[in-house]
């Protein structure tokens, strides 16, 4: 994340977060599950390190018929 906020700097940045990126084991509602993947922690951790930088951000990847009910 510290090269991304470099790259980033202050500028105005869009986001794009992959939710594929995040082991099915935590978010199995996604399109192409990545076995390993990060941690929903990690994951929340990188995104709140982008607060009060200049981007717009969304959310991809997500495939709610995949989604395991809570």
């Amino acid at each position: 994340m510290e090269e991304v906020l470099a790259i980033v700097g202050t500028g105005p940045t869009y986001v794009t977060f992959d939710v594929d990126c995040i082991d099915p084991s935590r978010a199995s509602g996604t399109g192409t599950p990545e076995l390993d993947g990060f941690t929903t922690r990690e994951a929340q951790e990188m995104v709140r390190l982008l607060d009060g930088s200049n981007n717009g951000a969304d959310v991809v990847e997500m495939a709610p018929p995949f989604d395991s009910p809570a």
